[in-house]
């Protein structure tokens, strides 16, 4: 389903699985997509929503009804509005001459379904789906047209992504690389994270693996870590 899908794409949808276990729903819907999609491309936040990251979560939570959140190893099917999205997104990348389908395809395909959270801000700031599709377009005839990198599947780097129980992603760039090459924490595990200067201890509680397959080799790409704060 996903084989046109550039790796940022395909990380979108992993992290809009992971967004939707969080909030406890029995589906992956277009929100939870365009938060994936802001974690991987932090541009389409900023430039066509305004908000940041952390405001845009925080806007769609409360507008979600939320349950007890889903166990990660549960299969997750995705809503019909979503299914839309993605067949608009194949569209776009069509109409913009694109073999792959990238996050702002995906973004686009968001656009054009009236009800969703990006259609109705992206109303909200006077925008039509077409002048968001003529500036990506400009975008894109401005670049050098590349191939994704190649990737070595015995080298390639994990990528680590920790959020607290909220859902917040922490900053680990202070964390030393080896920790990572070596092996990241377990449930039930503790980590300390420096946060506005000072250290402080998480619990491991939950821990997603993306794998994926290429040339019948299956390999870990990313993890997603989320942890609860422990009182010092």
């Amino acid at each position: 389903m996903f084989e046109r899908y550039t790796e940022k794409a395909r990380r979108g949808i992993f992290f809009a699985r992971y967004e939707a276990s969080l909030f406890g729903l029995p589906y992956i819907d277009p929100n939870c997509l365009l938060i994936g999609l802001v974690r991987v491309n932090g541009q389409i936040s900023t430039r066509w929503l305004s908000l940041d990251a952390t405001e845009l979560r925080n806007l769609i939570e409360s507008q979600t009804v939320k349950s007890k959140p889903v166990s990660t190893s549960v299969d997750m099917r995705l809503n019909n509005e979503l299914k839309r999205v993605l067949a608009h997104a194949a569209e776009e990348a069509e109409r913009l001459a694109n073999h792959n389908i990238d996050t702002e395809h995906l973004f686009l395909g968001l656009i054009r379904e009236p009800d969703t959270f990006a259609a109705r801000r992206i109303r909200e700031r006077g925008l039509t789906p077409e002048e968001v599709r003529v500036a990506i377009a400009q975008d894109s005839s401005g670049r050098e047209p590349k191939k994704e990198a190649q990737r070595d599947s015995v080298h390639r780097q994990l990528r680590v992504t920790m959020l607290n129980e909220s859902g917040e992603e922490l900053n680990l760039e202070e964390l030393p690389f080896f920790l990572w090459t070596a092996r990241p924490p377990a449930i039930g595990e503790a980590i300390l994270v420096k946060q506005a200067g000072a250290l402080e201890r998480y619990r491991i509680i939950d821990v997603l693996w993306s794998i994926e397959t290429e040339n019948a080799v299956s390999q870990p790409v990313d993890v997603v870590l989320r942890a609860r704060k422990e009182q010092s």
